[in-house]
């Protein structure tokens, strides 16, 4: 059974939009529950990621939207370029550009 992930700004002088909040609890749940990035055909999946994404920036929460940055390039890439490593630091550029080419809302990622 998947956990239920409760997100919080981590600015207090700003003010946040609840129901942003609430639709990336939603997204990320639904996510959790059925496993998507890895249970689903790529390209539908991939809309859901870029969501997810988007709303975690408007959020602040960099370190969220760079996580999935990673499983969208890695959604991308690696039918293509094989298993990438985490622990190969360069996997992330060369995903990038590729990624870039196949996607093109992936380039406004790149300095995440």
């Amino acid at each position: 059974m998947a956990s239920i992930i409760r997100i919080k700004p981590k600015t207090k002088s700003r003010k946040v939009d609840p129901s942003l909040i609430k639709k990336l609890e939603d997204i990320i749940a639904e996510l959790q529950t059925y496993d998507l990035y890895k249970a689903v055909r790529p390209k539908e999946i991939r809309p859901l990621i870029l969501n997810i994404v988007n709303i975690s920036l408007e959020l602040k929460l960099v370190e969220e939207a760079k996580k999935w940055v990673d499983i969208l390039l890695k959604n991308i890439v690696e039918p293509i370029m094989g298993k990438l490593k985490d622990d190969k630091p360069e996997w992330r550029k060369e995903a990038l550009l590729l990624a870039g080419k196949i996607l093109p809302e992936v380039n406004s990622f790149s300095e995440i």
